[in-house]
């Protein structure tokens, strides 16, 4: 009876030993330290919506065997404020930098029967060991059938340097037909055409220091203002941001003479980001 009690006692001991054991495995494999980070710069991007169109994320990575290219076992969460989209038809490309890695996430741009946007949109990547939660900026996908495309004989972005970032401060465009009036003018859904500073130009350079054309400019300045008149064809619409991003492409929506126009997805800038130049002003990914 004794020697039956002195073994129930080591199973249980054991038992109780195994039980702990993988508590603390299972623990510790939840609370591991994550050895990969994942930075993202803040841009604002737009898209108009068309079956088959493409939307793309750019990611540095200090991993180039990362986790986040298994578009097979991997699930793409577009986030938009209260709305989810999970993207469909992933493709990620990857591409060894001197200190880091590129990554570039494609994706079919999510349908929706209006135009939709986000201040904080965020891309989450749910992978087999972990979700990757990132910083995009905003984003703004323009469902056109309210709007009439707009033919233009010229069009090109100014740059200058603002905070660190290489920041649209002005569109070049050249008017195809004759207009009366210019009452609206935005790049994407954050971005608005100060009106009342624009002017007529003959086509300013790519790279500028804006405050040699517009001495009081604040990116941050946003007004509505009453309509331009716009008899001439050619001019210079300088832009303030309520959120402010690097912006690489977009599409553009109009108002002339009351009728709602857009510019079709326009890239403004085709390079891509510097990582030196840019690593102090990423934002670093989350797991979640």
């Amino acid at each position: 009876m004794k020697k039956r009690i002195i073994s129930i006692s080591i199973i249980s001991s054991l038992l109780i030993i195994s039980i702990v054991g993988i508590i603390f495995i299972v623990t510790y494999s939840n609370n591991k330290k994550i050895n990969e980070g994942y930075h993202t710069i803040i841009e604002s991007k737009s898209y108009v919506y068309e079956e088959g169109r493409r939307m793309s994320f750019t990611v540095y990575s200090d991993t180039y065997n990362t986790l986040i290219r298994n578009t097979k076992n991997n699930s793409y969460i577009l986030k938009m404020g209260s709305l989810s989209y999970e993207l469909e038809n992933v493709e990620v490309e990857r591409y060894k930098l001197d200190k880091s890695n590129l990554i570039k996430i494609y994706a079919d741009i999510p349908y929706s029967s209006k135009t939709i946007s986000s201040d904080s949109a965020r891309l989450q990547i749910i992978t087999s060991k972990f979700t990757l939660d990132l910083k995009i900026g905003t984003l703004s996908i323009l469902n056109p059938s309210e709007y009439e495309l707009l033919g233009v004989d010229r069009l090109y972005g100014s740059y200058s340097i603002i905070d660190g970032l290489k920041i649209l401060v002005g569109i070049n465009i050249k008017l195809s037909k004759s207009y009366t009036k210019m009452n609206d003018f935005k790049v994407g859904e954050y971005t608005y055409g100060n009106l009342r500073q624009s002017f007529e130009s003959n086509n300013l350079p790519n790279e500028i220091n804006i405050n040699d054309y517009i001495s009081n400019y604040n990116p941050y300045r946003v007004e509505r203002s009453e309509g331009i008149d716009v008899s001439n064809y050619t001019y210079f619409i300088p832009l303030n941001y309520i959120t402010l991003g690097v912006i690489r492409h977009s599409y553009i929506t109009i108002n002339l003479d009351d009728k709602d126009y857009y510019i079709d997805d326009f890239s403004f800038m085709t390079n891509e980001f510097d990582y030196d130049e840019y690593k102090d002003k990423m934002k670093d990914g989350e797991f979640i």
